[in-house]
């Protein structure tokens, strides 16, 4: 057999050569016949047979890459194959091989372009309300899951938030289930709106697939699917959106499958599931799978389908002549998407598709992600298909649509009234491979050097600078800022250098957008940068920009200019692990208008941790190591402590590591040990060896003040369902943030003593101050609020669902190692403790058990709040300093005085009490570790202050101080300075660990070196063995199953015995709060192993030595009635 192709317009063959066909595909035939049919103009030989291959993406050439290619039409192949592999092929779903059609076309242009018929009105504002933007977002949110396998739990993740979508939008919706061979199943989300017309009414269907496959990476592995179909999927969504008011005749129903990739199975049980009544009813189902990669020279689509569709294609090819730009092809040989089912059973269905498949490489890898998408190509096949649903749906009357404002961009593209989208000029730029770093470092940077011979081009390269760019003037909530990181050299022997500056001068065009830059300083060498002259270059709407850099420093000199390339529209880019308690309630996705407390104008959206995010510029991604958490074994023990919490971290989050990384593990958990704490960042940034920390936040969904319907802060903020289901979303934002390293909004300067301070130097034109009443993520409703109580409307009323301006400012342009998870504290080095007014009403003391601790001892202190005046006074009674009401510091002995934080932060209930007059609150406080390390490792004395900070800012201040003092010997001296660890500080500042061996083991050890009479010893022991009074949940790096630890009472009555029989010095050493706890653990288990007289005599010796001390009735109270129980 010979063959030979050539363009549509030449016969090869002449006329009335018998043997010879033509297969025609688009502008190309395919010629062959036996050998010597087609002459001597060209004819190649075939080795062996011509076979028409249909493919998804380049599945079959990546197979086969040996099989000869004889015609490459994209989604379309001729290969030459060789008669032992003929009928070799066994692929059903990424490629078909068949035999080639005879005098036939599988791929036709329109041999003219399809009839541009008048505009109807209607559909040219139905079509002119596609926005790109919005569409973008949605293809964002889908492709950040990590997979969307039709068995991964992601698809059920992005079930529900569709279904969402759906649902808010006014639509009907179910999620229909549908098996899958071989057991197991998978599901597909089904939507409808009535028609208004009379019955019969005909049903018009739009669908995609949701879900998304890695073909040789298995289930399991990652699946961005963003043209695959989050193209289509958010196509789907828009459609529901742009058609959700138009006074349809006839009927919309909307389908995302499950199961497609596996072999269609989703559309096959929806055919199968239609009767004969049913499926005449349909008129047109247009699908949209890879709708978002532009491969071809000109915008182009291709309509795919067979003889029932002929007319739906030929309606849509009017509609891309008369609507688009689009450049059409069509296809009757319908393969590997969801309209062959409905082909195959009479129905008229049309594959809507990016015109050539076969060039996006990408297709069911892990590199199938939305920075390929190119919305402009999307928004224009959208548009056919809105245009030819609509038409189809009719139009019953009503008034003409205009253009929606409900979404707002999320900053991919920008509308250009003059034309097509602009893409996004923000984001990252990076010249000469931008600033190298070490690895968890991003902008703390090191020159790379080598001793390798570098030729004349190389030594150029490092004798140019790098640099990278953070450009913040588009997109949501622009700045107007320029921020960056310049290496002047890449050979030169410093670190990079760090600058942020404000935009002075804008002049926007098409084509180039000019920025001004001022208010910076940059080192350059022997030069002072203090300008940036800035071209931000567009050569086509839509193509990445290019910024045209110059630096001008204070002498006038101009270096420059520098070209740098666009490299990302995130100015962060994150990991997240989300792992969810089984019986957890779900905070995603939000809807933004589900409570009436909102401001007038604010846009509906479907909110979700990456939205929130992406409008502070940074992109979260979800790990592929995501789990559900089975608690089953844990039975009533159902509430998390920061213990567990902090064991389970180490010990199951598979990313856990104690280097500074762009990653986090948040946990969505049921319920903490506390009904008034709402959420937690529980592993704080340690200013000491290990302590690379700041990774951890939990969400405790079913918080009965904050997250449950019958809650209290719910209940003051009616409708109490709705407030429930806002505080839990905002509440999952909110501690995300701190992971951040964000402050409280109303705590900023009790960390930052004045603008322009500490390693974070905010700039003075935008400075870090405190703000109570911002309307950000960080702040609490209710707190910023006017008036006492829990009510919150007058912040919700304003809440736009965004951080304010400085946290963005702090997010996008701080140096990247302030930050990064795990990395530096930008509070660093800076202590406050005194602000406000001063309330006399109410008195704070802040007690220690002695005046002197020994070296490597832990501190504990007591505060006391106590109203001194002759009446009652209203006062906020949250004494703990992770709750944020209680700032303390600590001044060293060298005179260096630094806020004390501890390393976890609380999202609790503000409790407002009315003490009457001598009334007190009282709290203990471990001060041994916090976010600044240990702040009493060295000899000397120390000076400690306290400020309680009312409702109303008022304050009440307390000082007091405490001696260490020096080891008692050298042997004492080695022993203790083997605590002075991030790891081991962690556990004694949370009460002790259960499954971090290693700590455990080393404090054994110190315990032993110093000795059971000395001080130290005394906590060492006390943190060891209370985690084994009761179950403990413990989750490992190899399970997502909780196991429960049971309790070890012989163990804990073993070790405790020591400590309550030195009752005196242990109470020296905890302070009466502590010491209380300690002294009724050992009760309960020295009961449980039947050592009652012992129990009763650590009550006994406790009771005695409380009256000794005059400590407060209510607690010798409560240990009488202990006592007495024991007698």
């Amino acid at each position: 057999m010979e063959y030979q192709v050539s363009a549509a317009a030449v016969d090869p063959a002449p006329a009335g050569r018998s043997g010879v066909h033509r297969t025609t595909f688009g502008d190309r035939v395919l010629s062959w016949g036996p050998d010597g049919a087609l002459g001597e103009g060209g004819a190649q030989q075939a080795s062996g047979e011509l076979r028409l291959v249909t493919q998804v993406g380049s599945s079959f050439v990546d197979d086969h890459p040996d099989v000869p290619v004889v015609l490459d039409a994209g989604r379309y192949l001729v290969v030459d194959v060789a008669a032992d592999l003929r009928d070799g092929f066994d692929r059903t779903c990424g490629y078909r091989v068949q035999p080639l059609p005879v005098d036939a076309a599988v791929v036709t242009p329109p041999a003219v372009p399809a009839a541009r018929s008048a505009p109807l009105p209607w559909v040219s504002d139905l079509v002119q309300r596609v926005q790109p933007a919005a569409l973008a977002a949605d293809i964002r949110t889908l492709s950040a899951l990590p997979t969307r396998h039709s068995t991964s739990p992601h698809l059920a993740e992005a079930v529900r938030w569709v279904r969402a979508r759906l649902d808010a939008l006014g639509y009907r919706s179910a999620v229909v289930p549908v098996p899958l061979p071989g057991g197991g199943g998978t599901v597909s989300v089904l939507a409808e709106r009535d028609g208004t017309g009379p019955a019969p009414r005909r049903a018009v269907l739009a669908t995609a697939h949701l879900d998304s496959v890695n073909t040789r990476g298995g289930p399991a592995a990652p699946a961005p699917g963003a043209d695959d179909n989050a193209s289509g999927s958010a196509g789907v969504l828009e459609i529901a959106r742009v058609l959700r008011d138009h006074p349809a005749t006839h009927d919309l129903r909307l389908i995302l499958f499950g199961g497609e990739e596996q072999g269609l199975h989703g559309s096959t049980a929806y055919v199968d599931s239609l009767d004969a009544a049913e499926r005449s009813r349909i008129a047109a189902v247009v699908n949209m799978d890879m709708i978002g990669c532009r491969n071809t020279a000109e915008p182009g689509v291709l309509l795919e389908g067979s003889a029932p569709a002929r007319s739906l294609i030929d309606r849509l090819a009017e509609a891309a002549a008369t609507y688009t730009g689009l450049t059409v092809r069509t296809s009757l040989h319908p393969f590997a998407s969801d309209h062959v089912p409905f082909l195959e059973a009479g129905m008229p269905a049309v594959l809507t598709i990016e015109a050539s498949d076969r060039a996006n490489a990408a297709v069911h890898t892990a590199t199938d992600t939305d920075d390929r998408i190119d919305v402009a190509l999307a928004t224009e096949i959208l548009r056919m298909n809105v245009a030819t649903i609509a038409t189809e749906l009719g139009n019953q009357g009503g008034p003409a649509m205009t253009a929606s404002t409900e979404l707002e961009d999320l900053g991919l593209l920008e509308s250009s009234p003059a034309g097509p989208p602009l893409r996004q000029l923000s984001g990252r730029y990076v010249f000469n491979g931008g600033v190298p770093g070490r690895v968890g470092h991003e902008d703390d940077t090191e020159p790379v050097l080598t001793d390798l011979a570098l030729d004349g081009e190389s030594r150029q390269q490092l004798r140019r600078p790098r640099f990278t760019l953070h450009v913040d003037v588009d997109g949501t909530d622009p700045l107007g800022v320029v921020s960056g990181d310049v290496l002047v050299s890449a050979a030169a022997p410093w670190p990079a250098a760090h600058f942020i500056g404000r935009v002075t001068a804008e002049t926007p065009g098409l084509h180039r957008h000019d920025l001004v830059v001022t208010d910076l300083v940059l080192p350059w060498g022997s030069l002072t940068v203090n300008r940036l002259e800035i071209g931000l270059l567009r050569h086509w709407p839509a193509a990445a920009p290019v910024a045209e850099v110059v630096f001008v420093a204070a002498t006038g000199t101009r270096l420059g200019p520098y070209r740098a390339r666009h490299v990302s529209r995130w100015f962060r880019d994150v990991e997240v692990e989300v792992d969810v308690e089984d019986g957890a309630v779900g905070a995603e996705p939000y809807d933004t208008h589900l409570h009436p407390d909102r401001p007038a104008d604010l846009p509906r959206e479907s909110l979700t941790l990456e939205g929130a995010f992406a409008r502070a510029g940074i992109r979260i991604t979800r790990s592929s190591g995501s789990n559900t958490i089975d608690t089953s074994s844990a039975g009533g023990n159902g509430r998390w402590n920061y213990q567990e919490l902090h064991d389970a971290m180490a010990s199951h989050w598979s990313a856990y590591a104690n280097v500074p990384q762009w990653k986090m593990w948040v946990f969505h958990a049921e319920l903490a040990d506390s009904d008034t704490l709402g959420g937690v960042m529980f592993d704080g940034d340690i200013n000491e060896p290990g302590g690379v920390d700041r990774q951890g936040t939990a969400l405790f969904t079913r918080s009965p003040h904050f997250h449950t319907e019958a809650g209290a802060y719910p209940q003051a903020n009616p409708p109490a369902a709705q407030a429930a289901r806002r505080e839990l979303f905002f509440d999952l934002v909110h501690e995300t943030g701190h992971a951040f390293n964000l402050a409280h909004s109303f705590q900023k300067q009790a960390v930052l003593t004045e603008p322009g301070s500490g390693p974070w130097p905010a700039p003075s034109w935008m400075p870090l101050v405190d703000a109570p009443q911002s309307l950000s993520w960080m702040n609490y409703p209710d707190e910023a609020s006017p008036g006492a109580g829990s009510n919150a409307t007058w912040f919700y009323d304003r809440f736009r669902f965004r951080f304010d301006d400085g946290e963005n400012l702090f997010l996008r342009h701080a140096p990247a190692r302030f930050v990064q998870m795990g990395n530096e504290a930008w509070f660093h080095n800076h202590g406050r403790a005194g602000r406000g007014t001063l309330d006399t009403r109410l008195q704070l003391a802040l007690r220690l058990p002695t005046g002197a601790v020994e070296y490597g001892e832990s501190v504990f202190c007591e505060l006391r709040l106590r109203n001194v005046a002759d009446e009652p006074v209203l006062a906020r009674t949250n004494l703990d300093p992770a709750e944020g009401t209680v700032e303390l510091a600590v001044t060293g002995p060298s005179g260096e005085r630094r806020p004390f934080l501890p390393f976890h932060r609380a999202c609790a209930r503000p409790r407002m009490e009315v003490l009457a007059p001598q009334e007190s609150r009282y709290e203990s406080v471990n001060l041994t570790m916090g976010q600044f390390g240990f702040p009493f490792k060295e000899p000397g004395r120390y000076r400690i202050e306290a400020c309680w900070v009312n409702r109303d800012g008022s304050t009440a201040p307390a000082i007091t101080t405490l001696s260490v003092r020096p080891p008692r010997s050298d042997r004492d001296r080695r022993a203790a300075e083997r605590l002075f660890t991030a790891p081991v500080g962690r556990v004694l500042a949370i009460g002790g660990t259960r499954t971090i061996d290693e700590v455990n083991e080393l404090l054994g050890e110190v315990a032993g070196d110093l000795g059971v009479q000395h001080p130290a010893s005394l906590y060492l022991r006390t943190a060891r063995t209370v985690p084994l009074a009761q179950p403990f949940k413990a989750l490992t790096a190899d399970s997502a199953e909780v196991r429960v630890l049971a309790p070890e009472p012989d163990v804990v009555e073993r070790e405790l015995a020591p400590v309550v029989e030195q009752f005196e010095a242990a109470a020296d050493a905890l302070g009466h709060i502590q010491y209380e706890r300690v002294a009724d653990v050992y009760s309960t288990c020295a009961v449980e192993v039947g050592k009652r007289a012992d129990a009763r005599s650590a009550q006994d010796d406790m009771l005695k030595l409380f009256q000794a001390r005059r400590v407060v009735e209510p607690v010798i109270a409560k240990v009488e009635a202990r006592l007495h129980e024991l007698t």
